[in-house]
């Protein structure tokens, strides 16, 4: 499942992972059957930056789960 959220020029991609399963083994799936994947996303890069604290050459980061107890 892929969710997209956006604010201001900053997009959020939020992939879920069957359990099992990671981005390393899956990710080489997309460029499957259709190789202009790789054409979209080098056309993609020059546009692309990364967030405040990112490498340099970094655009995708892992962002870590924040578990939340909700008291009643």
């Amino acid at each position: 499942q892929l969710q997209v959220f956006k604010f201001e020029k900053q997009l959020i991609l939020v992939i879920s992972i069957p359990k099992g399963e990671s981005l390393d083994k899956l990710n080489p799936k997309t460029t499957q059957n259709n190789p202009r994947v790789d054409e979209w996303n080098a056309l993609m890069k020059k546009y692309q930056t990364g967030i405040e604290g990112a490498k340099p050459d970094e655009t995708w980061i892992f962002l870590n789960k924040v578990e939340v107890e909700v008291k009643k």
